[in-house]
């Protein structure tokens, strides 16, 4: 089957770009020939025009490091996307798509102004007469009143001939918008073997080291416990993605260097969805800071990690030295794994050949 998947793969965030090649190696996996949606970086994460001001912003200050930062950054994003094969609306072979996956991601947080304006593609609208499925899609926190004052989106969620989310809050307002049941898919990075991840990544030269990728202005309370704990460990501080001055290293945001630093490490110090993900599939001792993001606390829940929530004031020491017990969340995995490729087998019209997750 040719397959289409329809993402925010265009953005300079490592989660989206590695959801949506690890969506692609399992549809590969499964004999598929998969293809991305292309679309033009304007007004994606990944547009020229705000590196441009936001690098000039930092120039006029003569902070020439931090505007090569974001250039090296956005080279290596360009550089990087090339791994997908992508195909466009008006390219010849785009009639030969048997069917439309929409996901993973956030994909129909229509607050989120570039996509409500392109909610037609999100929706799988301008896909009709194609075979379309939702994978693992959340919604966000956007409220409800933006999906019932839009009759345009209840008729695109209707469209789909089979529907999986991520989160209950996406699914209690799809089941009210379509009057169908909506399947909870786990995050594709979770789909795949570890190896497949693996595969991305590079050597490092660095061991044994504490990585931070949180995305947050650092308080000095933070600081105080991280350098604490470099103190105590004798180990160096990496900061991925963030320029901070006293840590030992300074990584550019890449999904390569991503996988291959978190992969590397001792201690992950983290805030987002995807660093929590990551944490608990490499199962390497965590601090996680996402308190505040509901996705990150429902998923630390469901795999009894709730532990590694942190206060900013919370000494980072047992973290580091007594390591979360993984055993739940290895058999979490497995259960999430099997009725999510059940769920997309089925949404493919093939047999049901993947065995029934145990309760």
């Amino acid at each position: 089957m040719r397959i289409l998947i329809v993402t925010v793969h265009k953005t300079e965030n490592c989660g989206s770009f590695l959801q949506a090649y690890a969506l692609a190696k399992t549809l590969e996996q499964q004999g598929h020939r998969v293809f991305l949606l292309h679309q033009e970086n304007r007004n994606t994460g990944h547009a020229l025009k705000p590196h441009i001001r936001e690098s000039f912003k930092f120039c006029i200050k003569l902070k020439f490091l931090r505007a090569s930062y974001i250039w090296r950054r956005y080279w290596r994003y360009e550089r990087a996307q090339k791994i997908f094969p992508e195909l466009g609306e008006n390219d010849a072979a785009f009639a030969d798509i048997d069917c439309v996956i929409v996901g993973s991601d956030t994909v129909w947080n229509f607050s989120a102004p570039y996509l409500a304006r392109n909610k037609d593609i999100f929706l799988g609208r301008r896909f009709a007469g194609k075979r379309r499925i939702s994978y693992a899609v959340s919604i966000a926190n956007t409220p409800y009143s933006v999906f019932r004052g839009d009759p345009a989106i209840r008729e695109g969620l209707r469209g789909f001939s089979a529907i999986s989310v991520r989160d209950e809050y996406s699914r209690a307002i799809v089941e009210e918008l379509t009057g169908r049941e909506a399947t909870i898919a786990c995050d594709p990075t979770m789909l795949v073997e570890r190896s497949v991840l693996d595969a991305l990544a590079k050597p490092v030269a660095e061991h044994g080291y504490i990585l931070l990728y949180l995305f947050r202005k650092m308080s000095r309370t933070l600081k105080r416990r991280i350098l604490e704990l470099k103190e105590a460990s004798g180990k160096k501080v990496i900061s991925f993605g963030e320029y901070r001055g006293w840590c030992d290293k300074n990584l550019v945001y890449d999904p390569i260097d991503f996988v291959s630093y978190v992969k590397n490490a001792d201690f992950v110090v983290t805030d987002t969805f995807h660093g929590t993900i990551f944490s608990i599939l490499y199962e390497h001792p965590f601090a996680d800071y996402g308190i505040k993001k509901q996705k990150v606390v429902e998923l630390l829940k469901a795999f009894e990690l709730s532990a590694t929530l942190k206060a900013e004031d919370d000494s980072l020491l047992d973290a580091l030295r007594q390591p979360p017990d993984f055993t739940a969340a290895r058999a979490k995995i497995v259960e999430d794994r099997a009725r999510s490729l059940l769920f997309l087998r089925t949404a493919l019209g093939e047999r049901k050949d993947v065995d029934e997750p145990q309760t």
